[in-house]
């Protein structure tokens, strides 16, 4: 988890934690799905999530005049979730539902010809809804609700109709479409398999990835290993081995017992090992 700006950002499986841990005042009867529509996929760069939010709620306050961000969580295109409006809190999100919901804004267009959804953020938009729905002892059939099935007076239409719902969010494309009918065939069998434990996470499309971008994450992925102390297991053999001089370390002296070995590496400690002899 990471805070900052009074946001917290975490996975999904610190958030299914996270939200058995949170005491909600409110009587909750609905979850609302939104999407951003602005910012979209082309605004995030794959770490800017509290800014983007940060920004979201400075025009929420700002321009808008609410008194906080709409939303209570945002949902980014990696799967990655951020805190918003307290859940003790009613959103402002959608007019109508605001009093007994729970606002979610998944960012990206998700109207036709926009932006394609990621399968990590569909992964984590099933899987949030599951968990909210158990929290709060809701019901798939009647616990979720669009954006586009309500006026702009905050009438419910109980589906998208094009000449009276208020928008098109969450998206003419989201999870095959914004009717009813769309959700009753896609997201919410879903959304059920997920409640019951049956819900299998989709394989990551597979996309590019540069030298440049797979070196940084080697770098990274190294450097984490390095800082890890090795297991009290080992403690015994440790010992011996730098007591003989097989192990001397780096010229720093770091051993980075839980580091990979190179080639280069294997070799000269056969070196020492045959010195040894």
């Amino acid at each position: 988890m990471k805070t900052q700006y009074g946001f917290t950002l975490m996975t999904i499986g610190e958030f299914e934690t996270w939200l058995t841990q949170q005491k909600v005042t409110r009587r909750i009867t609905v979850i609302q799905e939104h999407h951003t529509w602005s910012p979209c996929y082309k605004q995030f760069n794959g770490s800017n999530h509290l800014q983007l939010q940060k920004n979201m709620r400075d025009y929420h306050v700002n321009r808008a005049g609410y008194a906080d961000i709409a939303q209570n969580f945002t949902v980014f295109p990696d799967g990655m979730i951020c805190t918003g409006r307290s859940m003790n809190v009613a959103p402002a999100g959608c007019r109508g539902a605001n009093t007994n919901g729970i606002c979610i804004e998944n960012l990206g267009n998700f109207d036709v010809s926009c932006d394609k959804m990621n399968a990590a953020q569909k992964d984590v938009i099933v899987r949030m809804a599951a968990a909210l729905l158990k929290k709060f002892k809701l019901s798939p059939e009647t616990g979720i609700t669009y954006h586009a099935w309500w006026t702009d007076d905050g009438k419910s239409l109980g589906t998208y109709v094009a000449s009276r719902s208020c928008k098109t969010c969450p998206g003419t494309a989201f999870f095959g479409g914004n009717t009813r009918a769309s959700y009753d065939k896609n997201l919410k069998p879903l959304i059920v398999k997920a409640m019951n434990g049956t819900y299998n996470v989709p394989v990551k499309e597979e996309e590019e990835v540069t030298q440049e971008q797979f070196n940084k994450m080697m770098d990274t992925y190294l450097a984490g290993l390095a800082k890890q102390q090795p297991c009290s297991w080992s403690e015994t053999a440790r010992k011996w081995a730098e007591g003989i001089g097989l192990i001397k370390g780096d010229d720093k002296g770091n051993k980075n017992y839980k580091s990979f070995c190179t080639r280069e590496q294997m070799v000269q400690f056969l070196y020492r090992f045959k010195d040894m002899k």
